[in-house]
């Protein structure tokens, strides 16, 4: 499964998001307005959001903590804990039309994924497997953070046809994560809001980390897919 990433007119965005309610991979949720060439496919507007700002927001009425009555697509600067709605979108292998990817994450069960049609409904599909084909000259110079004493997550960016893609990865080359940009320049500045930046502009950090040596392989994480699920990504 192959995605590809836009990003999506702000203005024709609130109004789409605004009026969907639903419950997350039972009501499919809307298409948004591309940018192309750097205008709104419908509007003609400058102004865009990026994919990752759309998070999933649950709704109780009055002083009710049970199930939510209806979930809502909200934009906001920092993501939350129940996944990503927007992670990129597909054509729809029934009807040939777009239909965007989301991901949903559960407390105590494994996230899901779901391609989401107007025309065919939602669709559970099954994770692709990570990206571990990482060229040499990357893995030479990566990005880089420190999460723990003695423990770094590694990161490179891979370019591709229609996208850029973030691959994550352990200290024994173990990649456990990957995320998709637009462009170059939008996976330069999240990673670096995020806290990463690169290993070999670090003399300091050079001193006494090195860098990760072996195979590149798959590699789940204890806590799942962190950071594309927005568990731990701004």
């Amino acid at each position: 499964m192959r995605t590809r990433n836009y990003n999506y007119c702000s203005e024709c965005s609130k109004e789409i998001l605004g009026a969907w309610r639903g419950w997350p991979h039972k009501d499919a949720i809307p298409l948004l307005p591309r940018m192309i060439d750097g205008s709104c496919e419908r509007c003609g507007g400058k102004e865009f959001i990026e994919p990752t700002s759309i998070s999933w927001l649950n709704c109780h009425s009055g002083d009710s903590t049970g199930l939510p009555d209806y979930w809502i697509l909200k934009i906001q600067p920092e993501p939350n804990h129940w996944g990503q709605p927007c992670i990129g979108e597909i054509c729809c292998p029934n009807c040939t039309e777009r239909a965007t990817i989301s991901q949903m994450k559960y407390s105590g069960r494994a996230d899901e994924l779901c391609m989401n049609c107007e025309n065919c409904g939602v669709i559970k599909v099954p994770f692709p497997p990570l990206f571990t084909d990482i060229p040499e000259n990357l893995a030479q110079d990566p990005w880089f953070k420190v999460v723990d004493f003695l423990q770094q997550n590694w990161a490179v960016i891979i370019h591709r046809e229609s996208n850029v893609l973030v691959v994550f990865y352990d200290d024994c080359c173990g990649v456990f994560d990957e995320m998709a940009f637009p462009t170059y320049d939008q996976a330069v500045q999240s990673l670096l809001r995020n806290g990463f930046s690169k290993f070999m502009k670090d003399q300091s950090a050079q001193e006494f980390i090195g860098l990760p040596r072996g195979e590149f392989m798959e590699s789940r994480h204890p806590n799942g897919r962190i950071y594309s699920s927005g568990r731990f990504w701004k």
